[in-house]
């Protein structure tokens, strides 16, 4: 067994971390770069462009709203001054549950969405629904 002394006291240096400065909330942010400004100002335009699509589509012929797993789907449809919702729910073994539901006014409809199991199970497509069924009964 031989061992060198100069592999024993071999040991690598101790990683440093970069500290970075503490983030002030006074403080100004940096302005973007021309690379990044444009893809923020192309994202903007986007998100303009399809929030107007939305809701040239809800005043036309409605919305669909369905899950990433596709148990559960909502079709939202103004119907003269109300609003129409069909929630379709399928399950596992192939039943398929079909609820048709009429709100004439905003509190029937946020009374209906308090009690909508679906807020637990799918919260951003329940945010989806509410905002979109607000938007149909308060124009």
């Amino acid at each position: 067994m031989s061992s060198h002394p100069a592999s024993l006291s071999a040991s690598p240096p101790p990683a440093r971390k970069r500290r970075r400065a503490p983030l002030s909330t006074s403080a100004k942010s940096r302005p973007l770069g021309p690379v990044a400004a444009a893809l923020h100002a192309r994202r903007q335009a986007r998100s303009l462009r399809r929030s107007a699509r939305e809701a040239k589509q809800l005043r036309d012929q409605g919305v669909a709203l369905i899950s990433e797993d596709g148990a559960v789907a909502f079709t939202l449809r103004p119907c003269g001054s109300d609003l129409f919702v069909e929630r379709t729910q399928r399950r596992p073994l192939g039943t398929l549950t079909v609820q048709c539901l009429r709100f004439s006014d905003g509190e029937a409809f946020e009374r209906w969405c308090k009690v909508e199991p679906t807020r637990f199970d799918y919260p951003i497509l329940f945010d989806r629904l509410c905002r979109h069924g607000d938007d149909v009964l308060c124009r």
